[in-house]
């Protein structure tokens, strides 16, 4: 589950949200150590599955997801934090 999770967060949407919406510094560092632990907790997952890809063996099923989803999924969310 945590995999999954993982393998379906996109950094740049959080980095966005924390541009357009957030202006108090601590919660601008706040953002930025929560990319931090999702970068640990990916290596762990790696680490723990002994994987390449932290889709594991489901990396061309989340591959094809992506492309399907990113188009219409991706401006949505840029038009949310505007």
């Amino acid at each position: 589950l945590i995999a999954m999770i993982v393998s379906k967060t996109d950094f740049s949407i959080s980095k966005n949200y924390d541009t357009q919406l957030v202006k108090d510094e601590e919660l601008l560092r706040l953002g930025d150590e929560v990319r931090n632990k999702l970068v640990q907790t990916r290596q762990a997952v790696l680490q723990v599955t002994q994987s390449k890809d932290v889709a594991g063996v489901h990396v061309a099923l989340q591959r094809a997801s992506s492309l399907i989803r990113h188009p219409y999924v991706d401006p949505l969310n840029v038009i949310q934090a505007e």
